[in-house]
This record gives C-alpha cells, structure tokens and sequence, in this order.
C-alpha cells in the first residue's frame, strides 16, 4: 500500500471526501493524527458518528458545497475511493481546485476508482 512509507506517520490531518459509513477509517487511522470525513448522507454519517474509533470531525455535506477556502493548506492527505464517477467533470474539477488548496506542500492526494466501459463515449 502507497501509505506504507507514509512521512506523516501520526501527524497531520487526513480528509475523507465520500466517506460512506467510515470503514476505511482503520485503514488510515494509523497513519495520521486526525481523521475527518465529508459524507452528504445522513444515515452514513450516523453510522460513522456510533463508529467505535470516533473521527475528529464529520462534515455532512455533498463535497460540492465544501468550503475548501476554509481549509487552506490543512490537509496531509485527501482519501477518496469510489467518489468521482458519481460527479460530473465540472464537479471534479472544482473539487480538485478545492483540493489544490487544502492539501499541505507534499501532501498525498488519493483517488481509487473501479471504472467500467460499456463502449460509450461520454
């Protein structure tokens, strides 16, 4: 895993935009100091909130009204998996101009996708 070399062991604050109902929380834990998580669905963010590691905070919220000049250059690492097929290019690209702004200098930025083609261009 890219996290296994990770230079911000236990320091820093990693976001998880889409974050479902948390479980890839233990994952990453481990590797930061602070964990926050962004997910605009009520029940998934109850669910994270009776988690039994508990993130430092949880934002319910679609990452589209994300107020990333809120949040400069606060992150070591943004998470996201199985997130960008579900927003437009638009979306995507005022996310990641989002993003730009909110992760630290060397900061890693995560993107995990599974992505399918049917033949169509879109």
């Amino acid at each position: 895993m890219v996290m296994k070399n990770c230079r911000f062991k236990k320091n820093g604050t990693v976001l998880e935009l889409m974050a479902g109902c948390g479980r890839n929380m233990d994952v990453l834990l481990p590797y930061f100091a602070n964990y926050e998580m962004l997910e605009r669905n009520n029940s998934m963010t109850t669910a994270i909130k009776n988690l039994s590691n508990k993130p430092n905070a949880v934002y319910e919220q679609d990452v589209r009204d994300f107020r990333w000049e809120q949040k400069l250059q606060c992150y070591a690492c943004i998470f996201c998996i199985w997130g960008l097929g579900y927003l437009t290019r638009a979306d995507n690209m005022h996310m990641l101009d989002g993003i730009k702004r909110a992760i630290k200098p060397n900061g890693f930025i995560i993107f995990f996708e599974s992505v399918i083609s049917n033949g169509e261009t879109k």
